[in-house]
């Protein structure tokens, strides 16, 4: 959820109250890519520029802080705690709007 709201530029909350669950994968996709064809227009006008705007150093470090790191925890792996609490609120009717 934390994830999804960062991706979104919303709250957690706003996630909670205002998204149907079963659409959130899809939207999170479209923003996905959106955020990489973004990421790629800056890298191709660094180089296309010859990477004349920063030193070497801060070029790796900034290639390096958006390439995948395998040394960092995978975030996505399923929680039988997380998924129970949400299955326990989509039951109670959270995800759905009054009525």
């Amino acid at each position: 959820m934390q994830h999804a709201a960062r991706v979104l530029g919303v709250t957690q909350k706003e996630i909670e109250n205002e998204y149907y669950m079963v659409d959130l994968p899809d939207i999170l996709k479209v923003k996905t890519k959106e955020q990489a064809a973004r990421l790629f227009e800056q890298i191709m006008i660094r180089l296309a520029t010859n990477q004349r705007f920063m030193p070497d150093d801060e070029y790796k470090q900034f290639v390096a802080s958006i390439m995948p790191n395998e040394n960092k925890a995978v975030e996505n792996q399923f929680n039988r705690e997380k998924f129970e609490e949400l299955r326990m609120l989509t039951n109670m009717g959270v995800n759905r709007k009054g009525g």
